[in-house]
């Protein structure tokens, strides 16, 4: 035995594998910060992650309270033609249509008075405007925390768009 108390066959610790800190090479961009371009994402832009994440609520925040968060959000950003400007307008827009579009399902259901089968028709026009609102501000915040631009469908704008920003649209062949 040797005088540590230790096996001579036991495996040494070999501290030629460990780094000192000046040694370990820096951390680069993560892969989740980089930029991947393919061949159908054309729309892509660089976008820092704060103006992501307040593009994506700006969706949310639409959902959840109508159209007081998106207007908080344009009405901070709108002079700067941001990227959350845009979808803050988006947002706004499409929150301000499918309003109309529940409203025009409210005649429908107060005619049950003739027809039973109105009521129902409202409601299951109502559960219909739901669940294509929800996938619509789902497919828009998903849009929004790649950095793409997201236009609604059935969206009626309200809000105008900036004539001189960018349409996304126009560099598709």
């Amino acid at each position: 035995m040797s005088p540590n108390n230790e096996r001579d066959d036991a495996p040494k610790n070999d501290d030629s594998r460990i780094q000192s800190q000046s040694e370990i090479p820096p951390a680069g961009p993560r892969d989740s910060d980089r930029e991947v371009s393919d061949d159908f994402d054309e729309v892509r832009i660089h976008r820092e992650p704060e103006n992501r994440s307040m593009a994506v609520w700006s969706h949310w925040g639409g959902f959840f309270a109508w159209i007081v968060v998106p207007m908080i959000f344009y009405l901070l950003e709108k002079d700067k033609r941001t990227f959350v400007a845009w979808h803050a307008r988006e947002a706004l827009n499409f929150q301000i249509s499918i309003t109309i579009y529940y409203a025009l399902a409210t005649p429908i259901m107060c005619l049950f008075f003739i027809d039973p089968w109105f009521l129902v028709a409202g409601f299951l026009l109502v559960v219909l405007l739901a669940l294509f609102e929800l996938v619509a501000v789902i497919l828009a915040s998903l849009a929004a925390g790649r950095g793409q631009r997201y236009r609604y469908p059935l969206t009626i704008p309200f809000v105008s768009r900036a004539s001189t920003e960018h349409n996304p649209y126009d560099d598709r062949e």
